[in-house]
């Protein structure tokens, strides 16, 4: 990985963090380290993991799904999701085009399965004008969260890239530093 997508990577971790802190969906680590699958990562706890676990793989019932997390906790992995690519587009001042697969599945997944409060008979399938407009919703929520605190997920990057990897509790540190300096 050259530098400038270091520097992305960063940003677009930080983004997936500090939204995840902000919406109390605690974290193990955050890094930028490459490894076969990816530029860098998130990794959540074991609970939310088995949540995306079972959206990912359409075999497992919705009660299945409501039984380990509510909507909220889905809606929550989703603006999560959104905010890497937010951010990094933010940084970067570019659309991205093409990566974050993963991001981009779990979104849609969780779109599909939440995306209304009624499935129509004999369809099995939320609308598609459904599907588009609570997407648009949670982009918009994940775009004004990463707006707000965007001081918080510049700092986290700038500790990224010189760390590579950070846990929940200096996330949590470099967050209020910023925000202290972001008061004063």
């Amino acid at each position: 990985m050259n530098h400038e997508q270091e520097v992305r990577t960063a940003y677009h971790e930080a983004g997936h963090s500090v939204v995840a802190v902000k919406l109390f969906s605690k974290f193990v680590y955050v890094t930028i380290r490459e490894n076969e699958n990816s530029f860098g990562r998130v990794r959540f706890r074991q609970k939310p993991k088995r949540v995306i676990d079972c959206l990912l793989h359409r075999g497992c019932p919705r009660s299945r799904v409501r039984e380990l997390e509510t909507r909220e906790f889905c809606e929550k992995q989703i603006i999560i999701g959104f905010a890497g690519r937010i951010a990094e587009e933010k940084y970067s001042g570019h659309t991205v085009e093409q990566g974050h697969e993963d991001d981009y599945e779990l979104v849609q997944q969780g779109i599909v399965e939440f995306g209304g409060d009624k499935i129509p008979p004999n369809t099995g399938q939320i609308p598609l004008h459904i599907q588009e407009v609570y997407r648009q919703w949670l982009l918009a929520r994940s775009k004004h969260m990463v707006d707000s605190y965007w001081s918080e997920v510049d700092a986290v990057a700038q500790a990224l890239i010189k760390r590579e990897r950070l846990i929940w509790k200096d996330v949590l540190r470099i967050m209020d530093e910023a925000a202290q300096v972001k008061l004063s």
